[in-house]
């Protein structure tokens, strides 16, 4: 079970991280709430494009000017999967096929199987793993599996890097936009780390408790009930009342 977020590390300044969190799914949900008990690894870091890229790319990229955001949202996300095709590397794909022989803390050797889970992240990363356009027509990436769309993103590559195309031309988009996919090929999908490897980033994305509910919608409701009561009592009483509910 894996799970992501990047997030700024002060609160001033623009110092930020992108880390990527493993834990095992097997394990009781009461041993993985524990906080001390080491229960989530960190794995690894996706990095950032670092500032000097851009100096780089407008050096060499005559659209530059013109295309620049473009370029940058498309090596992001290249930059992305990269990471995960370091991951997933040979050995990591024979554990995954033919198993991996672990003496466990019983004392007993284990042939286990690794197998992707869950992975838990926000919208935006969300949009990344699923190599599909940030709020397009086809929005969701839980809901959008064509097994042709593999075909389109190659085309739209194929006119990115040999025809020397627009990420954002028409060309591009005339391929791409009806699924709401992006030219950048999905390691998810790739490396076949599931029987059915079209469906994969629909089935490993889940609901994302922490931004959907607890930062979402919720808080957005919770705040809301509260002020009804500051309106039914001016004083407060009733938001007092609700406090100690939750202090018993």
């Amino acid at each position: 079970m894996i799970s992501s977020d990047a997030t700024h590390l002060t609160n001033f300044g623009t110092a930020k991280a992108w880390p990527i969190y493993l834990m095992l799914g097997n394990l009781s949900k009461y041993f993985c709430a524990l906080p001390n008990l080491g229960t989530m690894y960190h794995l690894a870091y996706i990095p950032l494009l670092p500032d000097s890229f851009q100096d780089i790319a407008s050096m060499v990229h005559t659209k530059w000017d013109t295309q620049k955001k473009g370029i940058l949202t498309h090596c992001q996300r290249e930059l992305m999967h990269a990471v995960w095709n370091f991951l997933f590397d040979d050995d990591f794909l024979y554990a995954c096929q033919y198993g991996m022989i672990i003496k466990c803390v019983n004392g007993v050797e284990h042939c286990v199987y690794p197998c992707l889970f869950t992975y838990s992240a926000d919208y935006p990363e969300k949009v990344l793993l699923a190599t599909i356009c940030d709020k397009g027509i086809c929005p969701c990436p839980c809901c959008l599996v064509h097994k042709f769309v593999a075909d389109k993103v190659n085309t739209a590559r194929h006119f990115i890097y040999n025809l020397g195309l627009s990420i954002t031309s028409e060309r591009v988009n005339m391929i791409l936009k009806d699924t709401s996919a992006v030219p950048t090929n999905n390691v998810f999908v790739n490396k076949k780390l599931h029987r059915e490897p079209e469906t994969l980033p629909a089935r490993m994305l889940v609901v994302n408790l922490l931004h959907k509910f607890e930062l979402g919608v919720w808080k957005a409701i919770y705040k809301h009930l509260i002020g009804i009561l500051y309106v039914a009592a001016p004083h407060g009483n009733l938001v007092a009342d609700l406090d100690h509910c939750y202090v018993i």
